[in-house]
């Protein structure tokens, strides 16, 4: 057992050396903007890393992180029943995160997944959010991810439960059909309608099993709204949403996801 046990200790330092040697000649970049960064626990580089996350401003809704008017919660989630717990975001749907995000969505750099997970698990290691049993994506539809050639809530997800030690459980929930509207094209009445029953359970999660619910934007919270409403339909005891952004309300007309 010594022998395996300083057996174990040589690899491991074997491998830090090596890692070491290897920033050296090749300096570890930033996935935001490819800059050298100097931490290697950070996918991040010093400008692009939580400092920059734009905060979301003022006081906001302890259920679904929207804007508040009164003391607490939201208009709409006051007096409601939500099936989830809470929203936990990193920050706006703006600077850095907007970014990243449109990055990962529009231009197919699927490593940004990784910023992105590793702002949100700070952020839930942050607020002391007692830690779920799975980790489950908001699921596209079959022809939205045909076209996109991955869903992002999944590979956000997928870096959450490494980072968290989770389960990952990308098949938890799914989404008939081939292709819906997009839910920024429509207002927010209709993008209420466009997800209402949209969700369906794909392979059954353990009894009582707790859940961790991601998208990459969460605006009016309708769409997390239903797939958590069809987990906790399934048996689940509890779920927290979270997502890589919030939309902010620049003006009062402005629709919200």
């Amino acid at each position: 057992m010594e022998k395996t046990s300083r057996h174990a200790r040589a690899m491991r330092g074997i491998a830090t050396a090596t890692r070491g040697l290897l920033d050296l000649i090749y300096p570890p970049l930033c996935h935001a903007c490819e800059r050298t960064r100097s931490r290697v626990d950070s996918s991040l580089c010093e400008h692009c890393g939580v400092g920059r996350v734009e905060l979301l401003p003022g006081r906001r809704c302890v259920a679904c992180a929207g804007d508040v008017d009164g003391l607490g919660v939201c208009c709409d989630c006051s007096g409601a029943h939500l099936p989830f717990e809470q929203v936990i975001v990193p920050g706006a749907y703006d600077g850095v995160l907007r970014e990243l995000i449109v990055g990962l969505k529009y231009r197919r750099r699927v490593h940004l997944a990784a910023p992105l997970g590793e702002l949100i698990a700070k952020q839930i290691v942050l607020q002391g959010i007692e830690l779920p049993t799975h980790v489950v994506p908001v699921p596209l539809t079959l022809g939205r991810r045909m076209k996109r050639g991955f869903n992002q809530a999944d590979l956000i997800a997928g870096d959450l439960a490494r980072r968290l030690h989770l389960i990952h459980a990308p098949r938890a929930l799914r989404r008939p059909g081939f292709r819906a509207p997009r839910q920024t094209s429509l207002s927010r009445r209709r993008r209420a309608a466009n997800v209402r029953g949209a969700f369906r359970i794909g392979r059954p999660l353990p009894e009582r099993a707790t859940v961790l619910l991601v998208d990459d934007v969460v605006t009016t919270a309708r769409t997390v709204i239903e797939a958590a409403l069809t987990l906790c339909e399934s048996g689940v005891t509890r779920v927290v949403v979270a997502a890589a952004a919030r939309t902010v309300r620049r003006s009062p007309d402005r629709d919200r996801r």
